[in-house]
């Protein structure tokens, strides 16, 4: 099984060199160690040597070079105004 080891942030990584995607709800971004499978049916171990908050446009990159995106989920929010 592929492992992902290291994320980098939204543009500090090479976006267009993305081989699959994965789309989590903000709850599921808070990780460090997870099995995992991105949209395009990828399966890989989200392994990263502490917890971490996976941002939307984040890469995380897997062992052989390669790279997942990261991507957040659609969500409903609620707007508070005072």
């Amino acid at each position: 099984m592929k492992r992902a080891v290291s994320l980098f942030a939204a543009g500090a990584w090479p976006a267009e060199a993305a081989a699959d995607r994965i789309t989590l709800s903000w709850d599921d971004r808070h990780r460090r160690r997870l099995r995992l499978t991105a949209d395009g049916g990828t399966e890989f171990l989200l392994d990263l040597p502490q917890a971490a908050v996976l941002g939307d446009g984040d890469g995380l990159q897997l062992e052989d070079g390669g790279w997942i995106a990261v991507r957040a989920a659609p969500e409903d929010l609620t707007e508070v105004t005072a």
